[in-house]
């Protein structure tokens, strides 16, 4: 798949003068759009971008019938795609902070997941918070809840692409 080399996205600054040399921070709906866009799977699992901060990027998901194994509980892939979707998202957001164009081709490196609670069939949230943001590699934890009972803990590495 190709990507083009400048995807526009909307932002939470209004007009950017030539004076403003830090791009605006990207607003929840426009990362689900470009993620929709550039990973159909995202859209098509349910997960959604629920919030975006500084360093931080929350994805939710409603668990359907097909995100569960049997005896009810929510499937380890699918807390782990969750867990990979807010790093990713997190890592979008951050870069878009300091370049216009989104960094599609950041891949993980490193996930390992800490499966602490049995989740039950209901609403889920990964919480993924960027620990260090480097110019080759962002290293990140991430939370998946479920109301307020932490079930799930997970950290992870992304490689940034090359700068042309």
């Amino acid at each position: 798949m190709s990507v083009p080399a400048s995807t526009p996205v909307e932002s939470t600054r209004a007009e950017s003068t030539p004076a403003e040399s830090t791009p605006a921070a990207p607003t929840a709906a426009a990362l689900s759009a470009l993620l929709a866009e550039h990973m159909p799977s995202v859209a098509a699992s349910g997960m959604r971008i629920d919030a975006l901060d500084a360093d931080e990027a929350r994805v939710c998901l409603q668990p359907e019938a097909r995100h569960l194994r049997p005896g009810g509980t929510v499937s380890g892939p699918t807390m782990m795609a969750l867990a990979d979707t807010a790093m990713y998202a997190a890592v979008l957001q951050r870069a878009l902070r300091e370049r216009p164009e989104p960094e599609l081709l950041a891949v993980t490196t490193d996930l390992q997941m800490h499966f602490l609670r049995r989740p039950r069939p209901g609403a889920m949230c990964a919480t993924a918070r960027v620990l260090k943001f480097g110019q080759k590699l962002v290293v990140l934890r991430v939370d998946i809840t479920q109301g307020e009972t932490l079930v799930a803990h997970a950290t992870g590495t992304y490689a940034r692409p090359p700068r042309a």
